[in-house]
């Protein structure tokens, strides 16, 4: 995005692979009353086979730092290590003197606001992509996933079921359904947007805007969680 300086940009942890949910949560999701009370929450207990076994591996072999390469090595993060990750990526950006503001949503799950600096924030960018190459890497990604959905299902298929269940959409209302919604409006939560993207007020059938509509947000955040209205 082309923007005179300062350029004010939201950085999370996921990758674009989640591009429709950071589009409806981003608004909503941090500080929102909705939410359900789970500040120290982590992600549901791992079955004997890691389901991110094959993510874990990829960080591993993908690590820049030895602090990642710790944090990845026995398969598992701890929310302190998630949290440690953060602090140490946010005392980075700090030192490098990039201004970030980090929040947490009532899931446990954060997100870093990072204010723009140089042309168009590439100074910010190259001082993030550092930061994060040794703090970092795939930490928030992985463990914000495991969280979403811990069994490593079809992710749209868990939202769809959360939409139902909160009664956003009727019942038969299906995965599928959501992936030609996702079309309609120019998104795909599995990062392959049509072209163009065209961002838009994002209807569900029966009318309601899941961009605004707190709920909806829920869903897509943690739908297994929201799935139960807390």
């Amino acid at each position: 995005m082309t923007a005179p300086p300062p350029l004010s940009f939201t950085l999370h942890s996921m990758s674009v692979v989640r591009r429709l949910a950071r589009f409806l949560v981003s608004g909503l999701l941090c500080g929102a009353a909705f939410m359900l009370s789970a500040c120290g929450a982590s992600p549901t207990a791992q079955p004997s086979v890691n389901p991110y076994a094959a993510e874990y591996q990829q960080g591993l072999a993908d690590a820049k730092s030895g602090f990642v390469r710790q944090v990845l090595s026995d398969g598992v993060i701890t929310h302190d290590e998630y949290l440690e990750a953060y602090a140490r990526l946010s005392q980075c950006l700090a030192d490098a003197g990039i201004k970030a503001t980090q929040s947490t949503d009532q899931f446990g799950l954060i997100s870093i606001s990072v204010e723009g600096k140089g042309v168009d924030g590439a100074e910010s960018q190259q001082v993030w992509n550092s930061c994060s190459d040794q703090w970092l890497g795939p930490i928030g990604q992985i463990y914000r996933e495991q969280f979403q959905n811990p069994n490593n299902q079809d992710l749209e298929s868990l939202i769809a079921s959360c939409l139902v269940k909160r009664g956003l959409v009727t019942p038969g209302f299906t995965g599928a359904d959501l992936v030609e919604l996702e079309y309609k409006y120019g998104y795909r939560v599995d990062g392959t947007p049509p072209t163009p993207i065209t961002p838009q007020p994002f209807i569900l059938p029966g009318g309601v805007n899941a961009s605004t509509d707190p709920i909806a947000a829920a869903c897509w955040a943690a739908p297994i969680q929201a799935s139960t209205g807390g």
